[in-house]
């Protein structure tokens, strides 16, 4: 968000948040994560302050468009170009915001056929760790590599894009229900899901 957009909430003002995806539930989500943000500034937000636009991914373009903020964006990618363009904005995340990190990826296959490929899921899982492991060791070849496949052209931008996204690769990676069990709460305390902990329970294998 604009620097000045959040002293446009302090003054009582409106603001407009382009998102490349638009619907209660997400928008839900957006405002709860600004309104905390806002919370902790010793600022009040009320809905009918925030308007969600639906526009598409490309959410810097649009906030020097006019565009007071950009929701479900990527610190890796938006947060990367922001710096680059010199723009006086803040970033609101779980750590800023206070929230449970529901902005991990996961890996999912169904429970059918981990039953009858267990081996080969498995495989899987080290293969994408040993990526990883690769990429950190080796990220000027990884560079160079991401550069051939897109057939683009080297920039400092890019460069600090692929630096940041490596940082998001944890070689470690792994998923359990503890671990993803305060993103349930999160959800339901904010009315997104109503989704019981022992049903949410039987999605993982651990």
């Amino acid at each position: 968000m604009k620097s000045a957009s959040l002293d446009a909430l302090r003054m009582g003002e409106k603001i407009r948040v382009a998102t490349p995806v638009s619907n209660e539930k997400t928008n839900r989500i957006g405002l709860e994560i600004i309104q905390r943000y806002a919370a902790k500034e010793g600022i009040q937000v009320g809905r009918e302050q925030v308007t969600f636009v639906a526009k598409d991914f490309y959410l810097i373009h649009h906030m020097e468009a006019g565009f007071d903020a950009g929701w479900l964006y990527f610190y890796n990618f938006e947060g990367v170009e922001a710096k680059h363009k010199n723009l006086d904005v803040v970033f609101m995340d779980c750590d800023t915001a206070g929230f449970a990190n529901f902005c991990g990826l996961d890996l999912f296959t169904s429970k059918t056929f981990y039953k009858e490929q267990p081996e080969l899921v498995h495989g899987f899982v080290a293969a994408v760790k040993k990526a990883i492991h690769w990429i950190h060791e080796n990220p000027e070849e990884a560079a160079s590599i991401y550069y051939s496949y897109m057939q683009e052209a080297p920039s400092a931008l890019t460069d600090d894009i692929l630096v940041h996204t490596a940082r998001c690769f944890d070689p470690e990676f792994e998923s359990s229900y503890e671990k993803e069990l305060p993103i349930l709460h999160f959800f339901n305390e904010i009315g997104i899901t109503n989704l019981e902990e022992s049903r949410f329970k039987t999605a993982f294998l651990a």
